[in-house]
């Protein structure tokens, strides 16, 4: 579900010349398809050439879903760890500031010939994941916190990615991350007061952890999920994708976003786990034995997690209603929102 579509044919005259202007790239582009999914966060152009198959990624301009696109942001980070780390990370080519063009900021990048575990429906319900072996399915688990835990052992400092650190909403960590979300989810409530994220909230500031040492703040990839991996036919990460929540931090909050994810795609969604994927304790004691990081606080930043997730839905359930697709209340009672209640419980 999206909103309206590009025409493709004219989207196609539009980027041939663009390669050869601005690019300076004779490209004769042999077929784009424009995913009726794009557009929530960033729309998504898949395009095919004589030679090589890329992404374009447009800066949303109709809708936004997050209080801050900081869709250059994005672009700089994938850049920087494509190029300068192992982390797995699709090649990144151009970023178009033109807004003329596509209506609105763009980049290009390689694409990635893997498939990501489908969200909706979700692969704890169908799809190929499930014909897998236990021993397969355990592998492309592990694979994913590994290549997660690569991110978080990235010298964020030596590739210049302070830029991240939003020193103006407080001290880098927690403390940043709530007033973030204070003022993403003033924004997201539009008027009305969503009760269950605000004692969310207030938990939170309560028991915030220490404020982080300079050592343990590490790069924090945001919306870490296998869902945002790109894996082979063997289970191996060919690309980690989605780099909105972008930010400087505690790596714990990615580990607790990786395993609430897949909660909330089980559990939380009365279905069953994938079978050969293991257990929390086993995945928090592989991704601290990949990172030399403790998670000490794991509990906290599962919380956070949940509460961050909520005021995503808050934000995404009123676009749903404009669209006639969801009822109203849905913004704020939801299996995300309801599995924020079960925590604070």
């Amino acid at each position: 579900m999206g909103f309206a579509q590009r025409d493709p044919e004219e989207t196609t005259k539009v980027l041939t010349e663009w390669f050869a202007t601005r690019a300076g790239v004779d490209v004769e582009i042999t077929g784009i398809d424009i995913p009726i999914a794009s557009g929530w966060s960033n729309e998504t152009l898949l395009v095919d050439t004589t030679d090589r198959r890329l992404v374009v990624r447009v800066e949303p301009t109709k809708v936004t879903v997050f209080l801050e696109a900081n869709f250059d942001a994005q672009y700089r980070v994938m850049k920087a760890l494509s190029e300068h780390t192992d982390v797995p990370m699709p090649a990144l080519h151009w970023f178009e500031s033109d807004t003329s063009w596509l209506g609105g900021r763009f980049w290009v990048m390689d694409r990635v010939d893997g498939a990501a575990p489908p969200y909706s429906p979700p692969y704890t319900v169908e799809g190929p994941l499930l014909q897998r072996s236990p021993s397969e399915q355990r592998r492309l688990w592990d694979n994913g916190v590994d290549a997660m835990a690569k991110v978080h052992r990235v010298d964020w400092r030596a590739l210049a990615l302070d830029f991240l650190d939003d020193r103006a909403r407080g001290a880098t960590g927690p403390a940043q991350q709530l007033a973030y979300y204070d003022e993403y989810l003033a924004w997201a409530e539009d008027g009305r007061r969503h009760d269950g994220a605000r004692r969310a909230l207030d938990w939170l500031r309560e028991y915030q952890p220490p404020a982080l040492a300079a050592d343990d703040i590490g790069l924090c990839w945001g919306d870490s999920r296998i869902g945002n991996q790109l894996f082979d036919a063997d289970g191996n990460v060919l690309a980690v994708l989605d780099w909105e929540m972008a930010a400087l931090g505690d790596p714990q909050q990615d580990l607790a976003w990786f395993v609430l994810l897949d909660d909330l795609l089980s559990e939380g969604q009365g279905n069953s786990r994938v079978p050969g994927f293991p257990g929390r304790d086993e995945t928090i004691a592989r991704w601290e034995s990949a990172t030399g990081r403790r998670a000490d606080a794991f509990d906290y930043y599962e919380v956070f997690a949940a509460f961050r997730f909520t005021v995503v839905m808050t934000r995404l359930g009123h676009l749903f209603f404009d669209l006639g697709v969801a009822p109203d209340d849905f913004a704020y009672d939801n299996f995300v929102s309801q599995h924020l209640a079960r925590l604070l419980e």
